[in-house]
């Protein structure tokens, strides 16, 4: 495990500890691997969040139009559409968290590789 980035100060971001070692690559090359690790650095998943929410909007729209669901009341399905949005937009929130943080992982291990310093790669 690489202690620098587990318990790096308060206020560092995670690309801190790069830069001193992107010192070593071409200047245009050092940039460009800048910009990816700030982008997935500052991922937050609402897309992934967005998608799901839309997707369960639809699905909710076209069952409650579609079906047969005359057995249940306005107030039933207004509930049942409140709860399904909420669940389905935290779940896709949470995934498109983990999804950042395993790209993230990724392209730090590439990044190590293309250094030759496999301290990072933990």
């Amino acid at each position: 495990m690489n202690w620098k980035v587990a318990f790096r100060p308060i206020g560092l971001s995670r690309t801190d500890t790069f830069v001193s070692d992107l010192e070593r690559l071409p200047a245009e090359e050092a940039k460009i691997w800048k910009k990816k690790l700030k982008v997935l650095e500052n991922d937050c998943g609402c897309k992934a969040g967005a998608v799901t929410l839309i997707a369960s909007m639809a699905i909710y729209i076209y069952y409650f139009l579609f079906t047969h669901t005359e057995m249940y009341s306005v107030q039933q399905k207004i509930l049942a559409g409140c709860v399904i949005f909420f669940v389905s937009a935290v779940i896709g929130k949470t995934f498109g968290l983990f999804l950042a943080s395993y790209r993230y992982k990724v392209l730090r291990k590439k990044l190590a590789v293309r250094l030759g310093d496999h301290s990072y790669l933990g």
